[in-house]
């Protein structure tokens, strides 16, 4: 099972939808995030250069964006992520979560009924190619 994650920046990111737009500061954070996840090898657009919903979608089926995805979350804006968690989805991340643990990388389990994203622990750093090779293993042993 594919999980695509969409991020976003509220419903009308660039205004163009009627909602309210995002605030200096909320652009601020989702541009961190997004160098964040690019410096980590993931190519992702600044908020100015996303379509008028304002959002991206991310290919999770790929180590590198997973990897990157934890290595980056403390950086990600409220309400990134769209759509209901999926038990099965919940489960796979809790999964992936152990098995990260179980090959040396402090994940943290995911948010029951939340954001089923894998989180690094607080203060928790590594090398991409480490983060990398561990999802990668992960993701063999864990299928979704």
């Amino acid at each position: 099972m594919a999980l695509a994650v969409v991020l976003t920046l509220g419903p009308a990111a660039c205004g163009k939808t009627g909602g309210p737009e995002p605030s200096a500061a909320e652009l601020a954070q989702a541009n961190q995030h997004n160098r964040c996840m690019r410096s980590a090898g993931v190519d992702v657009p600044d908020m100015d250069d996303v379509d008028e919903a304002g959002g991206f979608t991310l290919n999770t089926k790929d180590p590198k964006t997973l990897a990157a995805l934890s290595a980056c979350a403390r950086l990600a804006p409220p309400g990134h992520r769209e759509g209901d968690p999926d038990p099965a989805v919940e489960e796979h991340a809790l999964r992936l979560a152990e098995c990260l643990r179980r090959h040396g990388i402090r994940a943290e389990d995911p948010e029951a009924g939340g954001d089923p994203a894998v989180h690094l622990a607080e203060g928790a750093t590594y090398p991409q190619q480490q983060l990398v090779d561990a999802f990668t293993v992960c993701d063999k042993d864990v299928p979704r």
